[in-house]
Order: C-alpha cells, then structure tokens, then sequence
C-alpha cells in the first residue's frame, strides 16, 4: 500500500517565498501543499477548514508572529506539526518557540533539501532546531546568567508584559506616556535580546533579578 501523502500549509507573507517552498516540497513527491496564507489569521482559518499534517511558518507575519501562531495552530489542531522558519538569530528565539509547542525551528539560510529533511525529521518525531539557532540560544542562556540584572522598573514592566496589558494600559498603570512604555519597551527588548512583546514576556519569570540596590 503506497505510504499517505503529507500535506502542508505555507504561511508567509512574501509570495515569491511560499511560491519556491511549493516547488520544493511538492518536487519531493512525499508531500503535497494544502493551502497557502500571508497572515496569522487567514492561517488559523486555513488550518481549521484544511487540516494539514504540517504547518511551515514564518517568524514574523504582518498581523503576528510565527511563535504566537504556533501556540495558537496547536491549540486548534490537536495533531498539527509546526515548523517556524526565521531569518533572524534572536537568543531566545528557540526557548519561546519550543515553549509554544513547535516542532521545527530552522533559519532561512537553509538550502531545500535540508527543509525537506526538517519535515521528514519532525514526521519521524523528532525536534528539529538549527545548529545555528542552538549556539545562539546557549550564548543567549550564558549572557542572561552572567549579565541580566532589572531594577525594580524593568521587572515591574516585563510583569505587565506577562500579564498581555497593551502600551495604553501599561502607561495608565504606571502613571507615564504611552510613549515614554515605549521607549522603555525598546530597551527592555535590547536588554532581554528578544524582539518584540511575545518574545520578552515568554522569557522564563526568573529571567530578571533584582539589583543589589533594589535588595
């Protein structure tokens, strides 16, 4: 009996990238794509109405990211295997995927036949994280024990991060600008050596400590 055809949903907001991922994966004659998505939302209606075996994601997506997508898709579909492709090498990029529930984990640089052994990978079982991606993580583990320190302002704002306040909420509660929250988000990021809101308050509770003169 000939083995079941995999089908896969390309989610990524550059046309021409979900046009080569296509030729790629349906050259392989193992896999099939069953849908197609530029958004985060037009994703999480694709899956619930196509039920792939695999969703290839992008980190970043215009209404999202690929990390909240993930959690969101594995909610949803129990059963859905998740890949995130990213171009960047955020430290803690793969600490936040994983905790999402994906599966895969791969950079942009990779060539075809290694996104093609990525999904034969993660269909056996198997975790998949890009070497490159693993060195990143662990530099990113050693810099966060060595080197985090929040005072007393920066763990309070991640606090409201973790609990999904928006900017104009975070201002109100701390009695400041919206734009002052920002300006401080964008340090808290640099500082944290993630790139947005999702990545930062997914970081582990006992990321920040305080300062000795916050003890």
């Amino acid at each position: 009996m000939p083995e079941r055809i995999r089908t896969v949903l390309l989610v990524d907001d550059h046309a021409i990238v979900r046009q080569g991922l296509k030729s790629l994966i349906e050259y392989s004659r193992t896999f099939r794509v069953a849908g197609e998505a530029a958004t985060a939302g037009a994703a999480v209606s694709l899956a619930a109405a196509l039920r792939p075996d695999l969703a290839l994601l992008d980190a970043r997506l215009p209404d999202g990211d690929g990390i909240t997508l993930c959690g969101q898709l594995k909610s949803a579909n129990p059963g859905l295997l998740v890949i995130i492709l990213t171009a960047y090498q955020t430290p803690f990029l793969v600490e936040s995927a994983l905790r999402e529930g994906a599966d895969g984990i791969i950079l942009k640089t990779i060539d075809g036949e290694g996104i093609l052994d990525a999904i034969r990978a993660v269909f056996l079982g198997k975790c998949v994280v890009d070497p490159a991606l693993v060195s990143s993580f662990a530099e990113g583990i050693r810099g966060k024990s060595r080197d985090l320190r929040g005072n007393e302002s920066e763990n309070r704002l991640l606090g409201l991060l973790r609990r999904g306040l928006t900017n104009k909420e975070i201002a109100h509660e701390l009695g400041i600008k919206e734009k002052t929250v920002r300006n401080r988000l964008s340090a808290l990021y640099r500082k944290l050596g993630v790139g947005n809101r999702t990545e930062a308050a997914l970081l582990d509770v006992g990321t920040f400590v305080p300062t000795n003169r916050d003890k």
